[in-house]
């Protein structure tokens, strides 16, 4: 069957000489991955570099369910980033969302709200002139309510986030997944903030990598098989 659709590119990776396999989070089909015959090639008619992480294309594909690689028809750039690719903060933080999302949105079942938060996310990223640094932490706190472990979900008057329950507690869990108070503050200042306001989000270099260290465990925690993600250390560096 024929469909027309967005997608979000995650993934790329060399097939032969001059082909590649690109998977690609669409609006439509959620996740997919597709053979792209020549891309690497001097007359390819879809070029690699249309393909790079995060970028939004406009798809024509013929999908059969069940099939592992499917048929990618047509491809155009949907919208083309003016921050991204140059800057650094940006650049880094962006190739980490695009593994994480690679490894953690495992599942073909289509989710458009899922498909919307993340394209409005960048785009908006894209755009931002202040607070960028706080994007990947703002954007996996709001990503996971998405995956179904909200933690904003039910009472935040805890003084600790517990990271096995996924909910705030007044004394230190009788465990060590959980974040201590200076943490758990700095979370609940990310709840109160906004995408549009990312430079009004307080917290110092320290506490953003110490709380990214406990986010992602969190994911790793409640999300079976994402595994070693890459990119992480180089955002690390970017962050102290």
């Amino acid at each position: 069957m024929i469909h027309k659709t967005k997608g979000i590119c995650l993934h790329t990776l060399k097939y032969g000489e001059t082909s590649v396999i690109a998977t690609i989070y669409t609006e439509e089909l959620g996740r997919q991955s597709y053979m792209i015959k020549g891309a690497r090639g001097k007359k390819a008619k879809i070029k690699a570099n249309m393909l790079q992480p995060l970028f939004m294309v406009d798809m024509e594909v013929a999908n059969k369910p069940g099939r592992e690689l499917q048929q990618l028809r047509e491809l155009k750039s949907d919208f083309v980033y003016s921050s991204i690719p140059f800057d650094i903060m940006k650049n880094t933080q962006a190739l980490f969302i695009a593994e994480f999302l690679f490894r953690s949105l495992r599942h073909e079942d289509p989710d458009s709200k899922l498909f919307q938060f993340i394209s409005n996310s960048l785009k908006l990223f894209d755009l931002s002139e202040e607070g960028s640094a706080n994007f990947t932490l703002f954007f996996l706190i709001e990503l996971a309510g998405y995956l179904g472990i909200d933690l904003k979900s039910g009472n935040i008057n805890g003084n600790y986030f517990d990271m096995e329950e996924v909910c705030f507690v007044n004394n230190e869990p009788n465990h060590p997944l959980f974040l201590n108070r200076q943490l758990t503050n700095c979370l609940k200042t990310f709840f109160s903030g906004s995408i549009l306001n990312l430079s009004e989000i307080n917290v110092s270099n320290g506490e953003r990598r110490a709380l990214f260290d406990k986010i992602t465990q969190f994911f790793h925690l409640h999300i079976d098989g994402i595994g070693e993600i890459k990119s992480k250390k180089v955002l690390q560096e970017v962050f102290s």
